[in-house]
């Protein structure tokens, strides 16, 4: 029974990386990789990472990491204010929720990296999609109740998300080449002086 279970995962497992390869993109090299260094998911499981300046894992860890540092500094304060505000008492455990909240919506966040200018846009269904874990994460997990965990889930995320990916997109961003220019060379005067040069004197 588990040995057929362990296959059949396997399997499920191996065709979905064959369906990523086709279709689709790691959302989180998009923005902070330059366009001529974007890998797909088929690089990531091959390992296929020569054309890649910076190592790609170094780069997913430091995403994460501030994503999740901007996501539990914004959900703390949230959670101290807002709870002493409307139930008069913090929820027990605050910093491991909220610790445990800020892992999810990292991950999140580094999936999908939203930002300003496209989140109203381009990707209005991956804010919609985003607004509902914000909205489940401070539901069940920072324990708001429903119609405050959607009000405040929402407002947190579209000032959090897109602040975050504003440092990230700072940090992490290659700086653009600058283009070396040779020295201008030094031209020669094509006609000479008409003045007639200086007698020696003895």
């Amino acid at each position: 029974m588990w040995v057929s279970s362990a296959v059949a995962c396997r399997t499920m497992l191996l065709a979905m990386i064959a369906a990523w390869r086709e279709t689709a993109r790691p959302r989180w090299c998009g923005p902070i990789l330059p366009s001529t260094m974007r890998l797909t998911f088929g690089d990531v499981a091959d390992n296929r990472y020569e054309n890649v300046g910076r190592p790609l894992m170094m780069m997913l860890i430091l995403t994460v990491l501030i994503y999740w540092l901007v996501a539990f500094v914004g959900c703390f304060v949230i959670v101290e204010i807002a709870q002493d505000q409307l139930y008069d008492q913090l929820t027990p455990r605050a910093g491991l929720k909220v610790s445990l909240a800020a892992v999810v919506l990292a991950g999140l966040m580094t999936y999908f990296h939203p930002a300003f200018e496209s989140m109203f846009t381009t990707n209005i269904l991956n804010t919609i999609f985003q607004g509902l874990v914000w909205f489940a994460v401070f539901m069940l997990i920072l324990e708001f109740h429903p119609w405050h965990a959607l009000g405040l889930g929402v407002m947190t995320m579209l000032l959090v998300s897109g602040l975050a990916t504003m440092g990230v997109d700072a940090m992490l961003k290659p700086a653009p080449p600058v283009a070396s220019t040779a020295p201008a060379a030094v031209n020669a005067p094509v006609r000479g002086s008409l003045a007639r040069p200086a007698a020696k004197t003895k």
